[in-house]
């Protein structure tokens, strides 16, 4: 495995998601089939909630292969999925029954009947994985593997002998002292009567209106069983699907069926014709539960329309997920189905693809648009889902790998955590990868934090910091400059990447050295290590990635580190891992030390093998436990909640001691197979399924260097050890002595150790890392007459752009000292033109990562005849991210389909439509728009709007913010008047650019905030020497249109992003004759008076979308898009001042919600009524806004006119 051999002894059972569905293809263009992968996946909620997503757009084919260590999740996601496509829509299960099946702990007669029938069919349809295959249920879901078949179909069988035993009274009693002991288990967790920080996500935007009763739903699903407030029957029966499945030692945990969905509308403001409405007569107390069968019933009713259509199909496999992800690396490489990867931590069984579905004529993906690797990150780091999951992604510029971390900081944003992420810097490790976190080069994102903040600061427990869960989307760097450069490998120099992959190296395991953790308690110390993510292996697999993405020596990296790490002794048991390390650098093709092969000893009597034909370079050591020596230790561990991480040992009492962190082991019965002196002799393990829990000898395997074995045999001992740390230590030092040992026997005890080529199961050695991240990763160069190569140095911090005259003209130019000018023509390019006048050369150097040429050092070799650029590799909170990157949208090549790189695409007729009548129904728009500010642009806001200037400030990313807020605000009528006609007007004669129309304002729950449905109408020079829309224009001018001015900055930063607000809600599909696609570049032009978006989505609206004289007309010409509130990045900067999240958050405590407390504030300078020295006027003539000052409302005067309408 690629992670430690960690076992915990109590396993919560995530019967259903704790976070709310996100759309599984919202980074993907409207309409290409998406190969999707989930790690971790849980429940089906995404599958459910993308399918509803999707709904008017135009149509793909979506494959999704999901993966999750529980056979127990993917049965429960199995009968979910079958009991929705069941029959034809007549005679469906209702989606209300199928709820309470999948949903509620106990069951009433008739629902116990369905589950046990419905079970009895599964099972009677997979008798054999073909069998399923042809079955109605075998085109929508199927088995990435043999071993999760008879795994889910043995959970399938313990249902069926549960339901029979339904009116046991015994089997009622085990449930709820199971029951009891998972409320205990969740109490400990959430504390008595809390509620999981999910629920702010779930509520979102709304969270302070719907905290109580989300909290108090929390509650009554772990009283009850249901979350369903009406009363229940008393004659109830245990549910199967959790009966089978909870216990003392997997107590169901952070269950709560509401924090699966979006749930804001529940308590918003609806209009009449808004999609997901309660019906109005709906009681107050049902509306959260009825809110949520509601969109369970469109979410599977979507689905199963999918499914009938083939246009979904799901692909389950109980698995590790590293072992999935290197076995998928080597089938898309090879198309071998195997690559040695064990199934799971605690089995021999290895995983082995499906022939049927990945073997030659198969159509299961190896390589995915986008990969979810849910928050795995938490427990192995996010570097670890980069190496494995990264080379599995497309090569394409949408292709996309999410990741979420719960981050903890007093500041909320926490920019000092995002370059600690992947064990060094950030950015130069992911630049090596060649994948990159776009948002945080964007500075931009469509989601709000606000509620997550809210919750957080007014819950008493947040006093230590605020927690949030954090989602970043990882891209190919190669596409996010937007140009269509060849890619070239990054060069670095084999000493300057051992210098990284050492400190890396450090950082991974720095939990061996105390030294490492710079004088903090000991309970801070077991809280930021509280279980290993690293052994040598998975240091192996990070190195040998990175060699393989750029250009360097990778035998001599192998080589210069080894050295330098076998002289190192920072790290206490560095050098007993030492054998480990040079086998896994051995075997995965980097280095292979000369001792490994030229030590070993063929002429031995005593060795276990010297009677082998062929002895390799490793062998396999198994040792066998008996169950009197592991009970003791494992009730141990269970009784304090403790996991035991386990080693393998190798060791000669005074000599030496190697430690092999990769153990695999199982329970159950080994046999031998051949003869002990035979090269083919190898092991079976008849396997105990109780495992932990039985009474069968354990099992334990790793694999060592044979030249290791061969010292000093008879004094040789073997040990299957607990890893040292403070925990274990504690609790075990006096059981079990210093070294720890749960088991240790001599080298040459034939009844407890056994030595094999390879390990119980396997028939080779693993493949590791098999795939390229991407293509190639890098950047280049259109230019002729030269050749650009690139290097990066990691020490000092640089990347290198390095032209090299290859044609007379460049060279003549820089052997004769022609002056050298930089131009930057995008965040990402700079063009370097030698010479002046007549005769110019021009190359352009496209880097990896937004460069200033402000920042960038020249180097020039007259003689030689080449020139470099130096720009410093500058971290996300370093760099200010330039104005015009916020939202980009770049063309796929092949395709020529334009792609977004950093917004969620989705279906505006899908999302609720707030009704603006009622203004206290939305008062949250006000925080929410406030949020999009960050501590730092709020200063600059406020700056601006308390100096005598034009009310403009000198950042188009404040400006650009400061237009949406009014927008938001004039659109909801919040402050002010109320319209939905604006125009981005500069404060020069040419007046008005670009027309927009807000249509609606709706929720948008995944973002947690909402989105303007809108329409835009760019005038062109020839729109409007055409006269086509004469009498339209005419027409505006009587309905007074709010004028947003903007300089001309800000109005190429809405052309920049104008494009992503069109493509992500789009329901057309781009002809062949687009304009993208003949100018090749999105936006079509930044000039006065062209066009920007090309024409294929002009006239595209609903039937009545708005209500204007002439729209007719005026709608040929316009595009309708989707504008969200655009907030920075958590890791780039402080995403709220402290002072603004103190005046909003307050009232109740512990767990529940926070009121908003909305203090009236001046509508130019934001300063309250509360301020010292401020006191607030309204406005005279209207009375809807207020001011501090007679200069303050002069300053607004030029936006309110527009609005102000005399009472």
């Amino acid at each position: 495995m690629l992670t430690p051999s960690t076992h915990a002894t109590v396993r919560p059972f995530y019967a259903f998601g704790n976070t709310p569905a996100v759309c599984l293809t919202e980074a993907l263009p409207q309409g290409v089939d998406a190969d999707v992968l989930l790690l971790g996946c849980g429940d089906v909620r995404h599958l459910l909630y993308t399918c509803y997503a999707e709904k008017g757009l135009p149509p793909r084919k979506l494959d999704v292969t999901a993966c999750d260590i529980e056979p127990m999740i993917i049965a429960r996601n199995i009968l979910l999925l079958s009991l929705i496509i069941e029959g034809p829509t007549e005679n469906a299960v209702p989606s209300e029954q199928i709820w309470r099946v999948f949903y509620n702990l106990y069951l009433d007669d008739e629902d116990s009947t369905l589950l046990s029938e419905h079970t009895e069919k599964l099972l009677s349809l997979s008798t054999t994985p073909k069998d399923w295959n042809s079955s109605i249920y075998g085109a929508a879901i199927r088995f990435v593997d043999e071993n999760t078949f008879h795994l889910v179909r043995a959970v399938w069988q313990g249902w069926s002998l549960a339901a029979a035993a339904r009116r046991d009274p015994s089997y009622k009693a085990e449930f709820e002292k199971c029951r009891k002991e998972s409320n205990e288990y969740k109490d400990k967790a959430w504390g008595k009567g809390g509620s999981s920080y999910s629920s702010a996500k779930v509520a979102a935007p709304l969270f302070p209106t719907l905290g109580v009763k989300l909290a108090e739903a929390t509650e009554l699903y772990w009283q009850k069983g249901t979350s369903d407030p009406r009363p229940i029957a008393t004659n109830l029966f245990p549910n199967p699907a959790f009966a089978s499945a909870i216990s003392a030692t997997r107590p169901l945990t952070f269950a709560d069926p509401m924090l699966s969905f979006h749930l804001a509308p529940a308590k918003a403001n609806l209009t009449k014709l808004s999609p997901l409405r309660l019906e109005k007569q709906t009681p107050e107390e049902l509306k959260v539960f009825e809110t949520a069968q509601l969109l369970f019933k469109e979410w599977t009713t979507a689905f199963k329309q999918a499914a009938s259509e083939s246009r979904a199909l799901i692909r389950f496999t109980a698995a590790d997920c590293y072992s999935l992800c290197q076995t998928l690396q080597h089938h898309s490489e090879t198309r071998e189905t195997c690559a040695n990867w064990y199934q799971r931590e605690s089995t021999f069984q290895v995983l082995t693809l499906s022939q049927a579905d990945y073997e030659d004529g198969g159509k299961a993906p190896s390589k995915f648009d986008m990969i979810d690797t849910s928050n795995l990150s938490d427990y192995n780091g996010v570097l670890n889902l980069l190496v494995s999951a990264g080379p599995l992604l497309k090569d394409k510029p949408w292709s996309t790998l999410y990741t979420e971390i719960m981050a903890r900081n007093s500041k909320v944003g926490d920019k000092n955590n995002f370059e600690s992420l992947l064990c060094d810097r950030t950015t130069a490790i992911s630049l090596l990868l060649g994948l990159t976190p776009i948002e945080c080069w964007t500075n931009a994102k469509a989601a709000s934090i606000m509620d997550e903040i809210l919750a957080a600061a007014a819950d008493r427990a947040s006093r230590g910091g605020v927690k949030i869960q954090s989602r970043l989307a990882w891209k190919l760097d190669r596409y996010i400059s937007g140009t269509d450069q060849p890619a070239r490998r990054l060069r670095i120099e084999a000493q300057n990447l051992v210098e990284l992959a050492y400190r890396v190296y450090l950082k991974m395991f720095e939990q061996e050295s105390l030294g490492g953790f710079g004088g903090l308690s000991l309970q801070e110390i077991s809280a930021k290590n509280p279980f290993p993510k690293y052994h040598r292996g998975t240091f192996v697999a990070f190195l040998k990635t990175i060699c393989k993405s750029v250009q360097t020596n990778t035998e001599e990296v192998g080589r210069l580190l080894f050295s330098k790490l076998e002289n190192d002794n920072t790290l206490a048991v560095g050098s007993n891992h030492l054998q480990l390390l040079c086998r896994e650098l051995s075997s995965s093709g980097i280095f292979t030390h000369p001792g490994l092969i030229n030590d070993i000893q063929h002429n031995l009597t005593v060795a276990p093998f010297c009677k082998w034909k062929q002895i390799p370079s490793a062998v396999a050591v198994t040792i066998v436990i008996p169950a009197t020596r592991w009970q003791p230790i494992y009730r141990m561990a269970r009784d304090q909640g403790a996991a035991l991480v386990l080693e393998g040992h190798v060791k000669c009492a005074g000599v030496y001691e190697n430690i092999f962190s990769d153990v695999q082991l199982s329970f159950g019965t080994l046999t031998t197979v051949g003869s002990k002196e035979e090269d083919d002799f190898r092991l079976t393990v008849a396997e105990d399924s109780k495992h932990w829990l039985g009474d069968s000898p354990l099992i334990a395997s790793f694999t060592v260097n044979t030249v290791g074995l061969q010292i000093n045999i008879p004094s040789t001992d073997v040990s299957l050890d607990l890893q040292p740390s403070l925990q274990t230590m504690t609790i075990f030092a006096m059981k079990l002595g210093g070294n720890l040992s749960l088991f240790q026997t001599r080298l040459l005890d034939e009844k407890h150790v056994y030595i094999t080529k390879f390990r119980p199961g396997q028939t080779g050695n693993h493949v590791l890392c098999a795939s390229n991240i991407g293509s190639d990763s890098g950047v280049g160069s259109t230019s002729p007459g030269s050749a650009v190569t690139w290097a990066i140095d990691p020490q000092s911090a640089t990347i290198t752009g390095h032209i090299d005259a290859t044609s007379g003209e460049l060279n003549k130019l820089i052997v004769g000292k022609a002056p050298i000018e930089l131009q930057q023509v995008s965040p990402f390019t700079i063009n370097v033109q030698f010479g002046k006048g007549k005769g110019i050369v021009v190359v352009s150097l496209t880097y990896p990562l937004p460069v200033a040429k402000d920042n960038c050092k020249s180097r020039i070799a007259r003689t030689s005849g080449y020139y470099e650029l130096v720009a410093p590799i500058l971290s996300p909170p370093q760099q200010r991210s330039p104005d015009d990157f916020v939202f980009p949208t770049v063309l796929e090549q092949s395709s020529s389909l334009p792609a977004t790189l950093n917004i969620p695409h989705l279906s505006l007729d899908t999302l609720p439509i707030l009704a603006l009548d009622d203004k206290k129904s939305i008062g949250f728009l006000s925080p929410l728009s406030s949020f999009m500010f960050s501590a730092r642009e709020l200063a600059i806001r406020q700056q601006t709007q308390s100096s005598t200037n034009s009310g403009l400030s000198s950042s188009a990313r404040v400006n650009f913010k400061e237009s949406l807020f009014t927008m938001l605000m004039l659109a909801s009528g919040l402050q002010g008047g109320q319209s939905g006609l604006f125009g981005l007007a500069t404060s020069d004669s040419k007046g008005i650019h670009i027309l927009i129309f807000v249509s609606a304002i709706r929720l948008d729950g995944p973002a947690g905030s909402v989105v303007l449905d809108a329409a835009v109408l760019p005038l062109t020079t020839e729109l409007i020497e055409s006269h086509k829309l004469e009498e339209f224009l005419l027409v505006l001018r009587t309905l007074e249109i709010v004028h947003l001015t903007v300089d001309e900055a800000e109005l190429r930063l809405w052309k920049n992003i104008l494009p992503a607000f069109a493509e992500r809600c789009r329901t057309w599909q781009h002809s062949d004759t687009c304009e993208y696609r003949k100018v090749g570049r999105i936006p079509l032009s930044l000039d006065t008076g062209t066009p920007l978006l090309c024409s294929c989505g002009t006239g595209h609206f609903p039937e009545g979308y708005l209500s204007l004289p002439e729209w007719d007309a005026a709608s040929a010409f316009s595009t309708r898009v989707a504008i969200s509130p655009t907030a920075a990045s958590a890791f780039v900067e402080d995403v709220i001042d402290p002072n603004l999240l103190g005046m909003m958050a307050g009232g109740p405590t512990g767990g529940a919600t926070g009121a908003v407390v909305q203090k009236e504030r001046c509508r130019t300078c934001a300063k309250s009524e509360g301020d010292a020295g401020v006191s607030l006027k309204a406005c005279a003539r209207c009375m809807g806004v207020k001011y501090c000052s007679a200069e303050c409302q002069k300053k607004d005067w030029k936006k309110h006119r527009m609005e102000c309408k005399e009472i």
